[in-house]
């Protein structure tokens, strides 16, 4: 259950991250028809990710719903590392 919820949390901050670069770019202009495919897969993937483990969750397939989750959670955990290890570091790009 723990794995499960650490997983699911990291999963919707990415979401929400998503959709807040989707507003401010529908709010700016710079999303239009040349690009608003890619921003839907990109929405799409976290999100059926969420809906497809927390079905499989309730099913009763605990690994395959965590195994579901990794697929977008762990990349972006790594991200969120690095970008936090950059901020706390403040390292010299010279």
């Amino acid at each position: 259950m723990v794995v499960y919820r650490i997983l699911q949390v990291i999963v919707v901050i990415a979401d929400a991250v998503l959709l807040y670069f989707f507003a401010v770019g529908l709010g700016d202009g710079s999303i239009d028809s040349s690009n608003i495919l890619l921003w839907l897969i990109m929405l799409a993937v976290p999100t059926a990710a969420l809906i497809g483990a927390s079905h499989l969750y309730r099913k009763g397939q605990r690994i395959a719903s965590w195994l579901l989750l990794a697929v977008p959670a762990v990349p972006t955990a790594l991200y969120g590392l690095f970008i936090l290890l950059v901020i706390v570091m403040q390292p010299d790009f010279r």
